[in-house]
């Protein structure tokens, strides 16, 4: 794969771009797992409930670390939806509508 094939994303971590190139030797039905993935409930519930604190100054300490180790996972999961529907749009299939926002 080459490196231009990625996403230029300029505040992308170095791991982060790894972890999405890793994407590139999965095999389709993989991709189309990951592209039409969801997060968990608990999990979506949790990181609005720690942005409407963080919006009026609530949170404790653990509580800011909660937020942003949660805001970078699920960062992490929707960039690799993305690239999952682009790696399935690549190699010619339609691409996935996004579920998710």
């Amino acid at each position: 794969m080459r490196a231009s094939s990625l996403p230029e994303e300029p505040f992308a971590s170095a791991p982060g771009q790894a972890a999405l190139a890793a994407l590139d030797a999965l095999e389709d039905d993989a991709l189309w797992r990951i592209a039409h993935g969801q997060r968990s409930a608990g999990d979506v519930t949790r990181l609005e409930w720690l942005l409407e604190e963080h919006a009026d100054n609530a949170l404790r300490g653990s509580e800011r670390l909660e937020l942003e180790t949660r805001m970078a996972a699920a960062d992490a999961f929707l960039r690799r939806k993305a690239y999952a529907a682009v790696l399935l749009q690549r190699r010619g299939y339609d691409a996935p509508q996004s579920d998710e926002a």
